[in-house]
């Protein structure tokens, strides 16, 4: 059995699958946030680690399996998310989450040069580790990052915790901004604006590895000493790999809390303003695009819209209204994935009207994305919006294309597809 893990931003999701990946049992703990301050999005670290024995607690019970039966653990996770951690291997201060934007105003990685050629990015968001550090750096009331300090991502400090060493795989690496895909290594002048040296860094290992094996520490988090670690890289690139788009070809659209859209190529792509590239299991690389509104939006329209009750009420008035929506219009251009409408002085509009606007602009704000993914294969739909039918109509007129929807597409599966494949590739399986 493979335990596979998935460090989402809202909850920890772990998931025990058989060889043929079908699930035997399945756990879960909420992230716990620490109050909002300003601009800081802050995860405490030991809230987190009590999250993840609670998950992988849940995932063995509900399967009635014991860590001795796991074959190995695999790990996906949000990117960015980062701590640091004193010599004494204690945290400086919580987690630093990627949702943070307190350097939004004044983020110093804009200076580095070249900055597309080098990361998953095209630029230097607000959002990347390379921001958040060169800004607490160069904050005399910030976080001081000593010399002898390390930075640690997210599923880093669990794997260290786990098999006693920092490890980090390139798919996740390329992603914070410190990691040159260029180089085939931590970046050097990204670290230089940090003022930060690689041996501050975790040790880096190709997609789909392992990190080493559980020793007696990574106990208390119930595994077993002995049991292989394999990182399965950033919770979009597993999803991906769930759904098998290197044998297909295939283009994911993930209608979750945020819109996704996702492709796999035989070489690294161009680097491109608006989508991300990266590196993918098999020596296949990715490009990704990500929005900020999809079915939180929804979810927020529910609770704005006048007589909707829930997401069966939102998806009613977007069947009964017209395809103009009487005039009315969604602006997506307000905080966590919400917004505003135009047009509401029109005498017929309604409140259905609101809702239809909502799809039409999310369903515009994904097909520009799939024009920029330039990937003409068939298109998988996943995600909790892929359950609404007018929102997967109005995206496949829009389109053009018939949508398959997809089942069991998450995080976890593909980190135990990884490891599943990989016994299969030496002969274990």
């Amino acid at each position: 059995m493979i335990l596979g893990i998935d460090l989402g931003s809202t909850v920890f999701k772990t998931e025990v699958f058989d060889r043929d990946l079908r699930r035997l049992g399945r756990g879960a703990a909420p992230v716990v946030y620490a109050p909002s301050a300003g601009h800081a999005v802050e995860m405490p670290v030991e809230a987190a680690e009590e999250a993840l024995r609670t998950a992988i607690r849940g995932a063995l019970e509900s399967a009635g399996c014991r860590p001795e039966s796991l074959a190995a653990v695999a790990i996906a996770s949000q990117a960015q998310t980062f701590a640091v951690r004193g010599p004494d291997g204690r945290a400086k201060g919580p987690f630093i989450s990627w949702r943070d934007t307190r350097c939004e105003h004044d983020n110093p990685a804009t200076a580095l040069s070249d900055f597309s050629a080098h990361t998953s990015f095209a630029s230097a968001t607000s959002g990347l580790t390379v921001s958040k550090l060169a800004f607490l750096q160069g904050e005399s009331s910030g976080t001081s990052i000593g010399s002898d300090d390390r930075i640690l991502w997210l599923p880093t400090w669990f794997v260290e915790q786990f098999v006693g060493r920092a490890v980090v795989d390139d798919n996740l690496a390329a992603m914070s901004g410190l990691y040159s895909m260029r180089v085939g290594g931590w970046w050097p002048e990204a670290l230089a604006l940090c003022g930060i040296a690689p041996r501050q860094l975790p040790a880096l290992v190709p997609l789909g590895t392992s990190a080493g094996l559980v020793c007696a520490a990574g106990e208390r988090y119930g595994l077993r000493a002995g049991t292989p670690v394999v990182l399965g890289g950033n919770d979009q690139t597993a999803a991906a790999y769930s759904a098998g788009l290197h044998e297909s070809d295939s283009v994911l659209i993930g209608l979750g809390t945020a819109q996704v859209v996702y492709a796999t190529y035989p070489q690294m792509p161009a680097p491109t303003p608006g989508l991300l590239r990266g590196p993918y299991p098999g020596g296949r690389f990715y490009r990704l695009g990500a929005d900020d509104w999809g079915s939180g939006t929804v979810s927020w329209a529910c609770r704005t819209i006048s007589g909707l009750a829930d997401v069966k009420d939102f998806d009613r008035a977007v069947s009964v209204a017209p395809e103009d929506c009487h005039g009315v219009r969604f602006v997506a251009d307000g905080p966590a994935g919400s917004g505003h409408w135009t047009g509401l002085d029109n005498p017929e509009a309604t409140p259905d009207d609101q809702a239809r606007a909502v799809i039409v602009t999310l369903v515009e704000r994904m097909a520009s994305m799939v024009a920029k993914l330039d990937a003409p294969g068939p298109v998988l739909l996943c995600g909790g919006g892929a359950e609404s039918a007018p929102w997967r109509e109005c995206l496949s007129r829009r389109l053009g294309v018939r949508l398959a929807k997809m089942p069991d597409v998450s995080p976890s599966r593909g980190a135990a597809r990884m490891v599943r494949d990989g016994l299969a590739a030496r002969g274990c399986v």
